[in-house]
């Protein structure tokens, strides 16, 4: 049916089967522990991401932006070639050639989805990082089997 999913703090296994399903997410890294949501539906399912989105907007990375990290914004970066979203690493140099950033000392959520998969991590923007995103500043909150673009996340 349409369920409504919360993975809560550890390391959880997410699956809605069928029908239109909400995973909802906690407001920090560490209240969502690291999670699998097995069987994401783009069109279908939803994303909610409303506990750690405060700044009321999803930007959707396009077109090599200037960014400045603002806390509580959830930025999207779909599109991406094979292993993109599949570690921190890959996460922050797809993100760092996606857009020029200003840090900001701002903690603020990135969703990244490649050719087959998709992943959110909390990003804690650090002056250290030379106005890039860097893999130490990434901390995966969920792994997602599936693409998803931004009109699957949800902020209410």
């Amino acid at each position: 049916g349409n369920d409504t999913l919360i993975g809560n703090g550890g390391s959880d296994t997410i699956t809605g089967g069928a029908g239109a399903d909400r995973f909802v997410f906690a407001a920090t890294a560490a209240l969502n522990g690291s999670d699998i949501v097995a069987d994401f539906t783009s069109g279908s399912d939803v994303l909610n991401v409303s506990a750690f989105e405060t700044a009321g907007a999803v930007v959707n990375i396009t077109a090599a932006p200037a960014l400045t990290t603002t806390a509580g914004t959830v930025y999207v970066l779909s599109g991406l070639a094979a292993g993109g979203a599949d570690s921190a690493a890959a996460a922050a140099a797809a993100l760092s050639a996606a857009a020029t950033w200003t840090d900001a000392n701002a903690t603020a959520w990135v969703i990244v989805s490649d050719n087959n998969s998709s992943a959110i991590y909390e990003f804690v923007d650090t002056a250290a990082s030379a106005d890039e995103v860097a893999a130490g500043e990434l901390t995966l909150v969920a792994t997602i089997t599936g693409t998803l673009i931004s009109t699957d996340i949800s902020i209410v």
